[in-house]
Parts: structure tokens; C-alpha cells; sequence
């Protein structure tokens, strides 16, 4: 399987969106993925806390493309083997 990377970048307009309070964080990170939709996923996984709305669990923002912007892009910090890095050099197995 070829992976690659992606840069997973919050879209400014939306940065107060509600959803992003299901978030551990709110910045641009990078993702080592086969494709968007996995990229996606393993920032939904890695960065979503367990937050609780009225209704239930709250949305998370890193599978809404309103929210997010996926593009191919490579790292600037050392990937090693790691699944993802933010901006700020959180890293997450």
C-alpha cells in the first residue's frame, strides 16, 4: 500500500464552529495515509476527545470538508513513524 502525506488544515472561516469543541486540538497537522478519506479518519481518531453534546456525542471537524481542507503535502518536522504531527510538534503514534 503507498501512503503518503497529507496536510489537514482548519478552514479560518469556520475555526469558532462548535464542532471543533470535540477537538484536542485546533491547527494544522499532517497525516500518513493511502488516500483523504484515511487521512481524515486517523485525525478523527487521534484528535477527537471524548466531548458530549445535548444530543449525544458531539460532531468532530476533521471528517467535514467545510471544516477541513485535506491536501497532499510533505511534513516540515520528521515523520519517523508516526501516524500524525501538528503544527506545533504534537506527535501521536
Amino acid at each position: 500500500m503507498d501512503l503518503h502525506f497529507f496536510r489537514l488544515e482548519p478552514a479560518e472561516d469556520f475555526i469558532l464552529h462548535s464542532h471543533w469543541k470535540a477537538s484536542r486540538i485546533c491547527e494544522t497537522c499532517w497525516v500518513r495515509a493511502a488516500n483523504e478519506r484515511e487521512a481524515r479518519m486517523i485525525a478523527s481518531i487521534r484528535l477527537t476527545g471524548p466531548i458530549k453534546s445535548k444530543q449525544g456525542y458531539a460532531d468532530e471537524p476533521w471528517l467535514s470538508t467545510l471544516l477541513v481542507r485535506c491536501l497532499n503535502d510533505v511534513p516540515p518536522l520528521a515523520f519517523d513513524n508516526r501516524s500524525l504531527i501538528t503544527q506545533s510538534g504534537a506527535t501521536f503514534l
